[in-house]
């Protein structure tokens, strides 16, 4: 994910490290990013509490801490780069859960030419651009090297050339999810076909390498809204519709959801209930963003 990425080493950079980075897409590939909001949550034990609602309690707590501590400072980090935000509905993702509240959307202020996440994008570029950092483009990573339990840097594909990358103090790993790899998606989630409307470079390259250095959890952890999927486009449309007034039924021409009780990122919970009577699962059509 590039957004992570440039923040990555921004910070990195501004600590006092010599920093590289390297993808596998071109500049073009990378701009064309979709997202539009982050969240700056507050620090409390309310935001502590919805966390934790949405992990179902899993996270320990130095995790949880962590997690709270360094989100709770994006804004900051935007203001300190030249950014400013402003707060971008909708609200929290799920505005039940205790402590909704505290998960505060923003963004970052676009000029009228700026579309999606282009202002944010264009902001970390910039940033990156005059630190001069160094960006390797089309340079897939492929490997992890380790000097007994230490990363001491990596191995990449560049070009049909392979090459090798040291790495004195870190490598940092920011991955986009993997709902371009049929393989992967077969085997952590749950439903099939699942269809994305993400980034087509997002094939769990960078989960791989992860897996192959510590055990990764909550992987079968999405968000996916439903959508549409037609033979003749490689990505699926989302499904957005403006008032109530519709159902959604399965193949079969059933309904089988109450359409207005469903929450966006998780509507792939309605489609993936599994039949015992007829076998399949209830749709084939969920549009998933990973």
């Amino acid at each position: 994910m590039e957004a992570p990425e440039r923040s990555a080493a921004v910070a990195a950079h501004d600590a006092g490290a010599k920093v590289l980075i390297v993808e596998k897409m071109t500049a073009a590939a990378i701009r064309n990013w979709p997202l539009r909001t982050f969240i700056s949550p507050q620090n409390n034990a309310a935001a502590q509490q919805h966390i934790q609602a949405l992990s179902s309690g899993t996270l320990d707590q130095q995790t949880l801490d962590s997690c709270l501590h360094w989100m709770s400072q994006n804004n900051d980090f935007i203001r300190e780069l030249g950014g400013e935000v402003e707060i971008c509905p909708p609200g929290a993702t799920f505005p039940s859960l205790p402590g909704a509240e505290t998960m505060i959307r923003y963004r970052v202020k676009a000029s009228e030419s700026e579309r999606g996440g282009e202002s944010l994008w264009s902001l970390l570029a910039r940033n990156v651009e005059a630190r001069k950092i160094r960006i390797h483009r089309r340079t897939a990573v492929t490997k992890l090297l380790r000097a007994e339990d230490e990363i001491i840097g990596v191995e990449a594909n560049q070009a049909g050339r392979r090459i090798r990358i040291g790495a004195k103090r870190a490598v940092i790993l920011t991955t986009g999810g993997f709902e371009y790899n049929e393989e992967m998606k077969r085997e952590y989630l749950a439903g099939y076909p699942i269809y994305a409307y993400g980034h087509r470079g997002n094939t769990g390259d960078g989960v791989k390498l992860a897996q192959d250095a510590a055990d990764l959890w909550h992987m079968k952890s999405v968000a996916a809204p439903m959508g549409f999927k037609f033979p003749e486009y490689e990505s699926a449309f989302i499904m957005r519709m403006p008032a109530d007034g519709y159902i959604i039924v399965d193949q079969d021409g059933r309904r089988f959801c109450n359409e207005t009780g469903l929450e966006h990122y998780s509507m792939w919970m309605a489609v993936t209930t599994f039949d015992m009577d007829r076998a399949p699962i209830l749709a084939h059509t969920v549009v998933c963003h990973i």
